[in-house]
């Protein structure tokens, strides 16, 4: 978790870098979408770690 904080911390100096990330989390989320009828928990941890990207990119934005 520490490596994460660490990336966003330095993403945040790279908007284009932070713009990048969040494009991956949300094909993250399409893909846990697309695998929901086969694998529902998946798609839900993939649904909360969205969540949680989004939230740290939230507040290091604001």
């Amino acid at each position: 978790m520490t490596f994460i904080a660490n990336f966003y911390e330095w993403a945040v100096e790279n908007t284009a870098l932070a713009i990048l990330v969040a494009f991956f989390a949300i094909l993250l989320l399409a893909i846990a979408f697309a695998l929901a009828p086969f694998m529902a928990k998946a798609a839900l941890v993939g649904l909360f770690f969205v969540g949680v990207i989004y939230m740290v990119v939230e507040f290091m934005f604001n």
